[in-house]
C-alpha cells in the first residue's frame, strides 16, 4: 500500500491527514463532500 485517503476533510480528517502525512512516505489524500471546502483547503491551506 503506498497511498493513504482520508474521508472526510473536516476539523478530524484534516488533522488526520496532516498527521499522517507528516510521519508517513505514503501519500496522502483528504476527500471532502463539499467543493468549497476542498477548493480553500488546496489554495489556502487552511480549513
Amino acid at each position: 500500500m503506498s497511498e493513504v485517503l482520508v474521508l472526510g476533510g473536516g476539523a478530524w480528517g484534516t488533522a488526520l491527514a496532516n498527521l499522517l502525512a507528516d510521519n508517513t512516505k505514503k501519500s496522502v489524500y483528504l476527500w471532502s463532500y463539499e467543493k468549497e471546502v476542498a477548493n480553500t483547503i488546496n489554495t489556502k491551506l487552511i480549513n
